[in-house]
């Protein structure tokens, strides 16, 4: 029995240093600061910015249209704005390819407010001659453009307009038969005369008073007189202005 007391007093002794030392270790650990559960805890992570992206869009300017001003005219354009119809006849006599050659065109003109003057038209050809038969071969005529103004005259209001040739050189064709051609139709291209006389002699601007719902400018001039015997015959033209 003494020899069971030894052994149960030499296991409390064991007991006790274990105790011991469980604490020793406990109060290290608490001293530097670790987790006495055994798990790590990481570090805490310092806050770091959040970066911010920003976009600039440059917006490209649209370009300012400064309106065009309306020139202040003295007089009242309106009253005579609107589309005008001119009515043209030109008529070349006795010239060296047939008794007569005739033009004819019905022009448009847009007239405005503020005295602007545009227009365009086409002029057919007409030939004429008693001892042949002669007939166009050009299905569009000689066009044109027409620019203008106008401008006052007392109680009148006037238009001044020129006729614009597209193509001044423009040729024309014809079939001429002859009694002499042996009944046969023969062809002849040439340089029209229509635009080189109305330059010789002046004639591709007009004035027309537009106060009228009708105003006719008619003329007869001799040709060869104006050009030096180069183109002969003689020029007689009738302008009629209608709204």
């Amino acid at each position: 029995m003494k020899g069971n007391y030894y052994r149960l007093s030499a296991a409390f002794v064991v007991t006790m240093l274990l105790l011991i030392g469980l604490t020793a270790c406990k109060e290290e650990k608490s001293d530097e600061g670790g987790d006495v559960s055994g798990v790590q805890v990481a570090s805490p992570v310092p806050n770091t910015p959040q970066q911010v992206i920003t976009v600039v869009v440059t917006r490209t300017p649209t370009p300012m249209v400064t309106p065009s001003l309306t020139p202040t005219l003295n007089f009242p354009a309106y009253r005579v704005a609107g589309t005008w119809y001119l009515y043209i006849r030109f008529d070349l006599n006795n010239t060296a390819i047939v008794q007569q050659l005739g033009y004819s065109a019905n022009a448009t003109l847009e007239v405005t407010d503020y005295g602007v003057v545009t227009g365009s038209g086409m002029l057919m050809p007409v030939p004429f001659d008693p001892a042949c038969e002669i007939r166009s071969l050009d299905a569009e005529g000689l066009s044109f453009t027409m620019e203008g103004s106008l401008r006052p005259d007392g109680e009148r209001i006037l238009m001044d307009v020129a006729i614009i040739p597209t193509n001044y050189s423009a040729a024309e064709n014809y079939e001429v038969r002859c009694p002499d051609f042996n009944g046969e139709f023969r062809t002849i291209t040439q340089p029209n005369l229509l635009w080189p006389v109305l330059s010789q002699t002046e004639r591709m601007n007009y004035t027309f008073d537009l106060t009228q719902a009708s105003y006719t400018v008619t003329f007869t001039e001799d040709i060869a007189a104006r050009t030096g015997d180069v183109i002969k015959g003689l020029l007689s033209a009738e302008l009629i202005s209608l709204q």
